[in-house]
């Protein structure tokens, strides 16, 4: 429920609409969120939620993009140490929680933004590259290097956005 209202303020916020309730979030074949209005053409969302947290992305179908927010739990350590793949160890000298759940955030948005979850093996989402800017965090990945990640932490959690390298990010 809380990432279905994050994703009607985001659409909102992308197109102007009058009666929200109008705005139908419905579960794809997969699970994913699909926009049902008649006057909002070809909007996309990415909706995410863990804990008290509820995001969501609002997007053109032409520029794909995914959300995705982890609470930080340090009783999930042990599960994300072992989703590390061999060449990302070498990123993670430093095995802070929220390096080690940014990782899997980012994993988790390029699965969505690829619409098929981690139906697939966790290996293809590989990170290749990572960068710190300060407060946040860039990934770039193996096989789908097409895309990049930002990842930052917020309030007890950490939100990643997947997006096409050749974006201009705007939050």
């Amino acid at each position: 429920l809380l990432g279905r209202l994050a994703a009607k303020e985001a659409i909102g916020s992308l197109c102007k609409y009058t009666v929200p309730t109008a705005v139908l979030i419905e579960n794809g074949v997969f699970q994913q969120p699909c926009i049902s209005h008649p006057d909002l053409g070809s909007i996309q969302v990415s909706i995410s939620h863990s804990g008290c947290f509820g995001a969501a992305l609002s997007f053109p179908e032409s520029v794909p993009m995914a959300i995705d927010v982890e609470m930080l739990d340090e009783s999930k350590r042990t599960t994300l140490e072992a989703q590390v793949a061999q060449k990302e160890q070498s990123f993670l000298l430093i095995t802070e929680l929220s390096l080690l759940t940014m990782l899997w955030a980012a994993k988790e948005a390029l699965s969505k933004v690829l619409r098929c979850g981690f139906m697939m093996s966790l290996e293809l989402l590989e990170i290749a590259n990572i960068a710190f800017h300060g407060v946040y965090v860039t990934f770039e990945f193996t096989h789908f290097y097409q895309y990049q990640a930002l990842a930052f932490p917020v309030e007890g959690a950490v939100c990643a956005i997947v997006y096409p390298k050749k974006t201009k990010l705007v939050i």
